[in-house]
């Protein structure tokens, strides 16, 4: 009896004869392809926040907020005053003007740090250079900022003076120049009074 010869078998053949069980393996099903995806964008987002809490948390270099967290750790005490006749008479050794603000900020804030820059450049560059007087500008939300804030109470953006008068710092919150905040005249001539006033009237 004579075998009839048999044709070898396509690749098509072969394909349609293969386990389905093989197919799984090769190819994910988009079920599959779904929970990468999902795993390698959570994945990404834990990386990115880890990212930002060492950029947030890392602690402020500048040298006007560390003497500024060394002064309030002294044992110098402090007391809070709501109007400037609180003061003792008599000149202030030391005024550290301290100007708090969120992380995100508004247009009007940003408007405020610059006025009272231009304040200080105006009428105290000589006590600012001298050293009888200093300017904080900080971000309120940062933890490394949270001895400054606590010092003067702070918990949003504000402007407070600390005034140093015979060992005692008084902490006092400068309200009046939000009145004037789009009179830029008026807001520097304000805050320069007030200025002058705690250092006794010089």
């Amino acid at each position: 009896m004579t075998k009839r010869p048999t044709k070898p078998r396509s690749s098509k053949t072969r394909a349609a004869t293969r386990p389905r069980s093989f197919d799984k393996l090769r190819t994910p099903s988009g079920k599959d392809q779904t929970w990468r995806i999902a795993a390698m964008v959570l994945v990404a987002l834990v990386v990115i926040s880890a990212g930002l809490w060492l950029i947030g948390a890392r602690p402020d270099q500048s040298p006007t907020v560390a003497a500024a967290n060394s002064a309030t750790s002294s044992d110098v005490p402090i007391q809070q005053i709501y109007d400037l006749e609180q003061l003792p008479p008599g000149q202030a050794e030391h005024i550290e003007v301290a100007y708090f603000h969120r992380t995100q900020r508004c247009a009007g804030c940003i408007e405020a740090e610059r006025l009272i820059r231009k304040t200080f450049d105006t009428y105290f560059a000589d006590r600012l250079k001298s050293g009888e007087m200093s300017l904080m500008v900080t971000d309120i939300q940062k933890p490394q900022n949270a001895v400054l804030a606590q010092k003067y109470d702070a918990l949003s953006s504000c402007l407070y003076l600390g005034i140093v008068k015979d060992g005692i710092e008084y902490t006092w919150l400068v309200s009046d120049i939000w009145f004037a905040l789009r009179d830029e005249a008026k807001f520097m001539v304000v805050l320069r009074d007030k200025i002058n006033i705690a250092y006794g009237g010089r």
